[in-house]
Order: structure tokens, then C-alpha cells, then sequence
């Protein structure tokens, strides 16, 4: 009979890992009337598999990346000078901010919460109320403060008949 001499080969076909924008952090809560969050865009090549915002590896396309947002009424984000910068407009969200640096793109979800006054945000109206009682503001989040006043007054005075 006749011999053969046959062998088997086994091949395995993976994927490398496909290049990828990676926007960190992948979420961020900022307060409303210009609370900031800086957003850094990091860029793998083909066969690099991003550690993660903790330890970011790739290289920083931030200032090259284009920046959007979905909601800039809430949520704004610069795409000048300080791209990747985003700034809380009023109380919502999340906002979608996206960067796209080359075809790829990611976001981070940006959640925009009341930024509460304090006190010290009513000087004016703190001098018109003597050291000794209180006024009530807004905290300009639905709730009231209790703030001193600041005005020295003489409560040992006597009244005199003309």
C-alpha cells in the first residue's frame, strides 16, 4: 500500500486590539455656574489595550482631539485654548461631552448639580441687619440659610421730647 505522510496544523486567528480614543474621566459631577472638570483624551494604537483612567497609557490627544457636547445649555466644554475643559452651566444631565481626535471618538457622561451660596454671598444685605438678629437668602438650590448680621447697633439709646 501506499504511505502518506499527512500532518495537521492547528491555526489560531485573533484581533488585536483596535486602536481607540479613551476620554477620563469616563464621568464627572461639576457644579453649576462655572464648576470645571478637566477631561484628558488618551490615544492606543492597534495591539495596545488602555489601562484605564487610573493609570492612562497611550499618548494625550487631548489638545488635538475636536470636543462637543450634547447639551451645552447644561454643560459646556471648551474646543480652544483649554480643549477637554468642561464647565457646569445649570443644574442637569448627564451630559454627553465627546472628543474625536483622527475616526475615533468616546465621551464622558457629565452630571451638572446646584452649586449652594453661602453667607458670604450676602455682604451687602448683611450690613443692613444688626450683629444681634439674622436674615434668610436663598441658597439659590430651593433651600433657606440663616446668615448674622453684620451692622453694629446701639439698642441703648433713649428716645428724648423735644
Amino acid at each position: 500500500g501506499k504511505s502518506s505522510n499527512l500532518a495537521s496544523y492547528i491555526m489560531t486567528i485573533t484581533n488585536p486590539v483596535a486602536a481607540a480614543l479613551n476620554v477620563c474621566p469616563t464621568s464627572a459631577t461639576v457644579g453649576d455656574k462655572g464648576g470645571t472638570a478637566s477631561l484628558k483624551a488618551w490615544h492606543t494604537t492597534t495591539g495596545v489595550t488602555f489601562n484605564g483612567c487610573a493609570a492612562p497609557n497611550g499618548t494625550d490627544r487631548t489638545s488635538s482631539a475636536n470636543w462637543s457636547s450634547s447639551n451645552s445649555g447644561i454643560a459646556s466644554v471648551d474646543n480652544g485654548s483649554s480643549k477637554g475643559r468642561v464647565t457646569g452651566v445649570t443644574p442637569g444631565g448627564p451630559v454627553t461631552i465627546q472628543a474625536t481626535y483622527s475616526s475615533l471618538s468616546d465621551s464622558s457622561a457629565i452630571t451638572v448639580i446646584c452649586t449652594k451660596v453661602t453667607c458670604s454671598n450676602y455682604t451687602d444685605e448683611a450690613q443692613l441687619v444688626c450683629t444681634t438678629d439674622q436674615f434668610h437668602p436663598s441658597d439659590s438650590c430651593g433651600g433657606t440659610l440663616n446668615c448674622p448680621g453684620a451692622r453694629t447697633c446701639d439698642y441703648n439709646w433713649k428716645e428724648v421730647a423735644p
